[in-house]
């Protein structure tokens, strides 16, 4: 007798519920923002040619003017050869061209961006496809199985900016959430911003008495944190002597530096990441008020079971998440603070395990912008889409990266190497070397930042100086 048929119904957790909606909710968010500031920035290339064809057009009725006048025939030759038509031409095909791409860029932002929910392609898919047309523009060479290149030498574009004087050597440096600059060295810390029209460094501020052997700089609201061998450090940005310290032994789970694979420091919490466990640490930071850093509360998050270890972790997308690397098997868990695992996702078919975790090089850095994760292990590098759900690239670099720069909706990579070399690639057309920079200096960091809509490579060298390469002409993008 055939048995009765089972019907298998999804099972569903609040906490999993909870962590769907609030990532659909940042993701809705994200893509009104985006919208917004692409309708902005539309209204400001409008408002740029109208300002152009007025110019335009006062040139020409100068120029008519001058050919009615009653002048004799060789003013009138004198005044028309000190006018070059080519220049008129010039500016007026650019004009054409801006306008093209506007309405093209309006035509591809019509009704079914503004809410039509039938529409194959989501809202913000739509706005990350107009971004990338736009960061492709100039790029040369086209995707194949070889490694094609735009090599430029460096030396001519690179802009150099002078740390203080008491930095003699940088030890760190880190782009930070408003486009400000953070270096240290020497025990200090310098922050500064850069002039959007002549990238020259401005609103520079020291921060004197900080240990010994910065492994690494965050910069949020209103603080400055460091991390040490042995502790942690802050500053209040606004008040560069109000700091306070506190050590990792009595404080924190993981007290041994050296077995840390990842740091990370958003929105006042803390991630420790070892090999075998997660800390999390809501701290508050000095303030105006309160001098001591404190720690509010604390979470602990162990390996998923014996035989896995953990290759590395991010925060998530949304508030009050971590996304961990695993190996044995290859797998992403996505966790809330409270160790409750919300999602699994298998890696096994796209990366295999590692022989020796221990010893392996490996991140996650997580682009926002475009919802993506970069999963870095050795030479191995795969981008997992959140929003698709899949490894939409999965590519073997020749050799093994020491830091990953992952950044932006134009999708751009930045990668050092033990060489002292750098290069910019695109997830998009990842086989094209955008840039490429040789052995630079022994010490070498290196970070992106958008000025001016125009996406910029920050190195940092041994010497006391930081250079900053412009990738992209801002006319073109």
């Amino acid at each position: 007798m055939t048995p009765p048929l089972q019907h298998v119904h999804p099972q569903y957790s609040l906490p999993g519920i909870m962590h769907y909606l609030q990532t659909e909710f940042t993701k809705n968010e994200r893509d009104r923002i985006s919208w917004e500031l692409e309708k902005f920035e539309m209204k400001a290339r409008i408002a740029h040619l109208e300002g152009e064809n007025r110019d335009l057009r006062r040139r020409l009725n100068q120029v008519s003017v001058s050919s009615s006048s009653t002048a004799t025939q060789e003013t009138i030759e004198g005044e028309v050869g000190k006018f070059d038509p080519k220049e008129l031409t010039g500016t007026r095909q650019a004009i054409q061209e801006n306008v093209k791409e506007i309405i093209y860029l309006l035509k591809n932002t019509d009704a079914d961006i503004l809410g039509d929910s039938t529409s194959k392609l989501k809202i913000g898919d739509k706005l990350h496809y107009v971004e990338s047309i736009n960061a492709n523009t100039g790029r040369v060479g086209v995707a194949t199985g070889k490694e094609e290149s735009t090599r430029e030498n460096p030396g001519n574009a690179m802009q150099t900016i002078l740390a203080s004087p008491s930095l003699h050597r940088i030890d760190t440096m880190k782009v930070t959430a408003d486009n400000s600059i953070i270096i240290s060295g020497d025990n200090h810390l310098e922050m500064f911003k850069l002039d959007p029209q002549t990238l020259a460094k401005t609103e520079s501020t020291v921060y004197n008495g900080a240990f010994d052997n910065t492994l690494d700089v965050f910069v949020s609201k209103n603080n400055i944190l460091s991390i040490h061998e042995d502790r942690l450090q802050s500053w209040v940005i606004d008040h560069e002597d109000s700091m306070d310290y506190i050590e990792f032994k009595g404080n924190f789970e993981i007290i041994k530096i050296e077995l840390l694979k990842a740091v990370e420091f958003k929105n006042d919490w803390l991630l420790l990441v070892t090999n075998y466990l997660l800390q999390l640490s809501k701290l508050s930071l000095p303030s105006e008020s309160n001098s001591k850093i404190n720690i509010e509360s604390q979470y602990v998050i162990e390996k998923i079971d014996e035989k896995s270890s953990i290759l590395g972790a991010t925060l998530g997308m949304t508030e009050k998440s971590v996304i961990v690397l695993y190996n044995n098997p290859t797998k992403l868990v996505i966790y809330d603070f409270q160790g409750n695992v919300l999602q699994t996702i298998d890696l096994s078919n796209s990366l295999k395990s590692i022989s020796q975790p221990l010893y392996t090089l490996s991140g996650l850095y997580i682009n926002k912008e475009t919802s993506k994760l970069l999963i870095q292990v050795d030479r191995r590098i795969l981008i997992y889409s959140l929003d698709q759900k899949k490894i939409i690239l999965n590519e073997t670099l020749s050799k093994i990266p020491l830091h990953v720069s992952y950044k932006f909706s134009r999708d751009l990579i930045a990668i050092t190497y033990s060489d002292h070399s750098v290069e910019i690639r695109n997830v998009d057309n990842f086989h094209t070397l955008l840039y490429s920079y040789g052995s630079l200096d022994d010490q070498l960091i290196v970070d992106l930042i958008i000025i001016n809509n125009s996406p910029i490579v920050v190195i940092n060298t041994w010497d006391n100086k930081v250079l900053l390469h412009k990738l992209v002409d801002p006319k073109k993008i």
